[in-house]
């Protein structure tokens, strides 16, 4: 016995050099790895079970080879190996077909059902193959069955021909995790579920939503799982089963349907908000048969948007407490076993003896599910590793629970079960050994149900318990033998704990947990930019786990690494950066030039999610910062790190927005009529002009609640300033209060006679207050929905009220300017003025009716100002207890529409008739901030009680949030903030020219960006322009029909040169300026002399109007671009037409040539730019990228660059000779033009913002 314990730890020690060995051999480069990118790209994964399939599957890949048909290399040989799963997964990620060998083996596999339900995710066809006639495919579930099988000996041709085609099937995700091995169906339970989800008798789904309710334990999610596994859920179900699980603390939901969006699609959509991804994740399951699993649900709010669409989709929800659930949605209890169940559970992998001690045991652990796997855990170790008879393992596991404390306990009380399962737990952990224990305690600092990688761990155990990766998957086969795991998931490699685990871990944690995430933390070396991409584990935790080890400045080094936010951006998208961000500001608040980059980067935030590459994502970032003072050093330490190529700017961007702004949230769908926020700012609640209230995470800007009436309009909410309760006001007379906090159904009730044109609504919900056409103010108790009082002073329509924060005063203002303060418990006048429509020396203003005259008001949250505003334009602002008039004065010529005041009344904020908004000191009187950013009217703001947020809602669709606090001027030099629509440059590129729609042109000193001359002398709008390389001349045109000649040493004109019969939509001259070309309207283009200001001839060949031209340096090759469809390259000295390109497939925008003549590229409104050899009148390269129509493009003088601009709001820079698109900078306007260059390395282009000045660097 000793020689064989010594052989089998002899074998031990072996099996591990073993894996060294393997681990040593696969960090080299592998003699079989995929073909590099210039052989052909495998199609085909052939596969097979490596026991009884590896001789078919060798024949299999000779002949598809031999009939020139590439197949990836066989992973047969990899089967057991610890990375095979994910060679397998890496094949599928990348080949069209699965050709699957069926044998005898593969009938039952679990491995080839999981196989092929990866498949279907990743939208590869699936081909079976079969050689031998007598496999049972009966025992194949029936959604396999229903594919066709190829007979080898019968349609090999047919394969062949199949896989020669191209696969296009949808992604048919199957999100489910694997059921356990140990799981006992719940019979019962099972069929009550499935019923509401599946017709029998149609066999057909039924498109239900069904909740498990129970306590944390008893196999909800199990459960779920088990019914996504079932065979005719899978065939009724046949688009596919998501999965979602929510938690307690979910943080953005957006995230959650973005990931859904891409395993349906295939591709990660750059939305940033909840609302868009919801729209695109509604088309994506319209019309499907989907069931959706959302497991763990804490919050109805969390809960609601995954109920949204999919009219043919059935839902699965999991949750410990029912009033999570809508009123409609249906709920089975989930509670204790059947005795029978709960034995078949306790007795998993035991001997069948003892029937009556294990039913005892059973029912003394409360049919239990968790506590029963624990306890069976307990058995088999006793059974199958001490020896022990079965009896004796049973009455040490009631010895146990009898030392433990664990006679009964009340399943339905969360404290009973909480001190069962440690109970229960601590005799789980008595059969590990210390060592063992403490690896298990050492879970505890991971967060609450994640997935932890075995590569995290064996960081981990290997600093902790010097365990490399082959003890550290012993251990975790240990841990999960004991059911101390609710997943260990050899193929994936990764393991879970079960939520009531990681509580007790917790709770029993006596080592210093700080320690232990330094730890791990230590275990990586390098810097945290240098993560590995596939360790999304660390890349989404990191900064969980530097908190939690105390490494704040280590923290802030991170987060003020540029390297380390675009490796962020691109690994876990936008919003984490951004949340880390936040987390170091958080734990580090004296670090204020934090938040201007976040702000920057939450403002980036839509334009950022567009980016797919390292480059992209560095150039759009860069961008967005190169303007703020505290990002220079962040910019400059990380420069030498970016990749390259990369296109960034020298300076301020023109469209950035205004620097004040924290954010805008868009998701309705009309103009947003009126909005509030709660006193701390974190909530907002507006209403559209087609009846939607959405109440906003004012943070994150996602949609934390939707309300849609149909039968009247609303016309003003409130949210109390605590944020639980809502209120809005109805056209139809009713008033609706919506309670958050208990997620109630909304309460609606007839309030008024007329319509009610607004309401208010106190701090802690108690009180309401509104106004109405009838001409009376009534006020409310919100919780009896009885009234108090009713205020009837007013004469006229009562347009406007507000209410103090206690409740105890209001304001109203009706539309002949009377306004008045009330007491609300006696209903007693205290203040009463009259406003003025419109203050003397206003413009005067010509309304339609009555009803274009409005009046709003407002007081502040302790009743002693009050503030009032009208649509003439007039602001007031009065103190309530003397009188005393603080402010009077005409705000705007175009009108003021609303008012709002903080908490002392010390800060007015106006929505004014101009699109802007404005912040007074009542005080003395001063502005102290202007805000710019809407594009159409602003309707409606809120003030947070402290001042420091300002919320406006505007026509434009979107609410923005304000930072009132931190009142930021925009960069010093924003002269190149003039909407242009074309430009040029010279050679050498110092000098820069922008054609501005108000006829002006402007000349920039490109190197400092600054403007150095503006020249005008064009009566319309300016197309085009264009400079000599040497800068001594410069050429425009104009809508005005006329051709201008400028001598850029004096700035004058040298020659106005008219002749065309249209707009001159396009302009070019040669390298000396001596020959000029013009392209019109007209159809025709016309080539004058430079130098006598005459023209030499015209030029006629396009059928539509030509759009743009270009000249070589010698001026001896012209083309021109047209719009139909077509190029013509000419001899301007001759007049004569050498040739016609064509192959775009709409108006082509733009053309360029290089210096010598001999390369041609266009920029069409086909979305494509191409490359022709211009001697040869060929196409060589078709450029494709954009999105939109591509407005302009440039060519440097040796016709190897090419940069391009387009509508999609993106400039790019191409190598011409290959075709690739080198590198991507995105902005927030359409792109109208661009120019570079000779060496191409400095560009300009142009947008209705203004002049971009950009840098590419090879």
């Amino acid at each position: 016995l000793n020689q064989f314990v010594v052989y089998f730890d002899a074998f031990t020690a072996f099996a591990k050099q073993l894996a060294s060995q393997a681990r040593s051999t696969a960090a080299a480069p592998a003699k079989d790895e995929p073909p590099s990118p210039a052989a052909e790209t495998p199609r085909v994964l052939v596969f097979a079970l490596s026991q009884d399939g590896a001789t078919l599957t060798g024949q299999i890949h000779q002949q598809l080879n031999a009939a020139g048909i590439a197949t990836w290399r066989d992973l047969s040989s990899l089967e057991g190996d610890r990375t095979w799963w994910q060679h397998v997964t890496q094949a599928l990620d990348r080949v069209d077909f699965l050709v699957l060998v069926m044998t005898e083996a593969a009938l039952t596999s679990d491995l080839i059902r999981r196989l092929w339900r990866h498949a279907c995710q990743q939208g590869v066809c699936i081909y079976p193959i079969f050689e031998d006639n007598d496999l049972n495919f009966a025992l194949l579930p029936r959604w396999i069955r229903q594919v066709h099988f190829y007979n080898l000996n019968l349609e090999w041709s047919k394969l062949l021909d199949d896989l020669r085609g191209n696969c296009q099937i949808p992604r048919i995700p199957f999100m489910a995790e694997e059921i356990p091995e140990n799981f006992v169906e719940r019979r019962a339970l099972f069929e009550q579920t499935i019923d509401h989800i599946f017709d029998r008798e149609r066999d057909e789904g039924v498109a239900n939503i069904i909740a498990l309710v129970g306590p944390t334990g008893y196999g909800k999610t199990t459960l779920a799982a088990a019914l996504c596994h079932n065979e005719n859920i899978r065939q009724v179900f046949d688009n596919g089963i998501l999965w979602v699980t929510l938690g307690e603390n979910p943080g953005d939901l957006s995230q959650y349907v973005i990931d859904l969006i891409e395993i349906l699609s295939g591709e990660r959509p750059g939305f940033t908000g909840l609302d868009a991804a919801l729209v695109r994740f509604g088309e994506l399951i319209a019309d499907r048969d989907l069931l959706i699993v959302i497991d763990d649900v804490w919050n109805a709010v969390h809960l609601k948007p995954f109920l949204q669409g999919g009219n043919r989709c059935a839902r699965i929800i999991t949750t410990r407490n029912a009033e999570t659930l809508p009123l409609e949605v249906a709920s089975i209890k989930v509670g204790p076993m059947s005795l029978d169940e709960a034995v078949a559970v306790l007795s998993y992998d035991l001997p069948d003896d003892n029937l009556t001690e294990r039913r005892q045991l059973a029912h003394r652990m409360g049919e239990w599910p968790l506590l029963l796997k624990l306890t069976n855990g307990t058995l088999r170790d006793r059974v199958h590793n001490n020896n022990e008879p079965l009896s004796a393992a049973l009455n040490y596991a009631n010895h146990a629970l009898d030392s433990q404390g664990i006679t009964a306990f009340d399943v339905e009380h969360s404290a009973g079960r909480r001190r069962a399962v440690a109970q229960a737990l601590d005799i789980s952990l008595g059969l590990l050994n210390f060592t063992e224990c403490a690896r298990y305690d050492e879970l505890a600092i991971f967060p609450e149900g994640v997935n932890i990688p075995l590569t995290v761990l064996e960081k981990l155990w290997g600093a902790t318990g010097d365990l490399d990766d082959f003890d550290t998957e012993e251990l975790c086969a240990r841990f999960y033998e004991l059911s101390l795991l609710a997943q260990f998931d050899l193929t994936s490699r990764y393991i879970r704990l079960h939520k009531a685990m990681h509580t007790y871990l917790n709770f029993r944690q006596t080592t210093d947990m700080a320690v232990l995430h330094q730890h791990l933390l230590d275990a990586y070396t390098g810097a945290w930019s240098d993560l590995p991409f596939e360790d999304v584990y660390m890349w989404t935790h990191l900064f969980y786990h530097l908190v939690e080890a105390g490494r704040t400045s280590e923290l802030l080094a991170t987060v003020k690494d540029l390297g380390y936010l675009v490796n962020k951006i691109k690994v876990r998208g936008v919003y984490y950066a951004e949340s880390d961000l936040l987390k170091a500001e958080a734990v580090s608040p004296d670090h204020q030039h934090l938040t201007p980059i976040r702000r920057a980067l939450s403002q980036a935030s839509h334009i950022l999610a567009r980016c797919d590459t390292l480059d992209q994502i560095a150039n759009t970032l860069q961008s967005r910062l190169v303007h703020l003072p505290t990002a220079a050093d962040l910019l400059a330490e990380a420069e030498p790190r970016l990749p390259k190529p990369r296109l960034t700017a020298l300076c301020a961007v023109p469209d950035l927005p205004d620097s004040n702004l924290i954010r805008t949230i868009k998701g309705h769908l009309t103009g947003v009529l009126a909005c509030a926020v709660s006193d701390d700012g974190s909530k907002i609640v507006s209403v559209s002009k087609d009846g939607c209230l959405i109440v906003w995470d004012t943070v994150t800007g996602n949609q934390l609640l939707q309300l849609e009436e149909s039968e009247a309009e609303i016309w003003d909410c409130d949210i109390s300033g605590d944020g639980g309760a809502v209120v809005y006001a109805l056209n139809d007379g009713r008033l609706v209060l919506v309670d958050l906090q208990a997620e109630k159904p909304s309460v609606a009730w007839r309030a008024h006679q007329a319509s009610i044109t607004s309401c208010a609504i106190n701090t802690d919900g108690s009180v309401v207050v509104s106004a109405s056409k009838d001409t009376s103010v009534k006020v409310w108790n919100a919780k009896t929905r009885t009234e108090n009082l009713e205020l009837d002073s007013h004469g006229r329509t009562v347009t406007g009220c507000d209410i103090s924060a206690n409740g105890a005063m209001a304001a109203s203002i009706s539309n002949d300017g009377l306004l008045k303060v009330w007491d609300i418990y006696t209903g007693q006048e205290q203040f009463s003025t009259q406003l003025r429509f419109r203050n003397p020396g206003i413009d005067q203003l010509t309304f339609l009716s009555q009803r274009d005259i409005n009046f709003t008001c407002a007081i502040s949250a302790d009743g002693a100002v009050v503030a009032a505003t009208s649509s003439g334009g007039t602001v007031g602002v009065w103190e309530v207890a003397s009188g005393r008039e603080r402010m009077m004065f005409a705000a705007d010529r175009h009108g003021a529409n609303d008012c709002d005041l903080n908490k002392d009344g010390s800060l007015l904020a106006c929505a004014l008739g101009n699109n802007l908004l404005k912040v007074w000191e009542t005080a003395t009187g001063q502005e102290r901030a202007t805000f710019t950013d809407h594009n159409r009217l602003v309707n409606n703001c809120a003030l947070t009680l402290n001042g420091t947020v300002l919320i406006s809602a505007s026509d434009d669709k979107s609410l923005k949030v304000w930072d009132c606090q931190h009142s930021r001027a925009r960069p010093a030099d924003l002269s190149h903030q003039i909407p242009a629509n074309n430009c040029t440059m010279t050679a050498d590129g110092r000098v820069a020219v922008s054609a501005s729609t108000n006829k002006t042109l402007y000349v920039w000193n490109f190197p400092n960006h600054s403007q150095t001359i503006a020249l005008t002398g064009h009566t319309h709008k300016i197309n085009d322009c264009q400079i000599c390389p040497d800068g001594n001349a410069l050429v425009s045109s104009s809508q005005d029909q006329s051709i201008i000649v400028w001598d850029t040493r004096t700035f004058s004109q040298l020659w106005k040169l008219t002749g065309h019969t249209w707009s001159v939509n396009g302009c070019a001259l040669n390298a000396d300026g001596t020959i000029i070309v013009s392209a019109s309207d007209d159809k025709t283009l016309k080539v004058w002399d430079g130098h006598a200001g005459r023209e030499r001839s015209t030029l006629v060949g396009h059928t539509r109007g030509v759009n743009a031209c270009a000249l070589s340096f010698d001026g001896q090759t012209l083309v021109s671009a047209s719009g139909d469809g077509s190029l013509m390259v000419w001899n301007p000295l001759t007049g004569e037409q050498l040739g016609m390109l064509t192959g775009h497939t709409a108006w082509v925008n733009k053309c360029a040539i290089s210096a010598d003549g001999t390369t041609i590229v266009s920029a069409s409104y086909d979305q494509t730019l191409k490359v022709w050899d211009a001697r040869r009148q060929k196409e060589r390269l078709t450029l494709t990228g954009h999105s939109m129509s591509v407005t302009g493009c440039a060519i440097s003088t040796d016709g190897l660059t090419v940069v391009s601009v387009s509508r999609d709001k993106s400039a790019k820079v191409w190598d011409a000779r290959t075709g690739v698109c080198l590198t991507t900078l995105f902005v927030d306007e359409p792109l109208l033009d661009c120019a570079c260059s000779a060496d191409a390395k400095a560009i300009v282009a142009v947008s209705l913002a203004g002049t971009y000045f950009l840098s590419f660097e090879r």
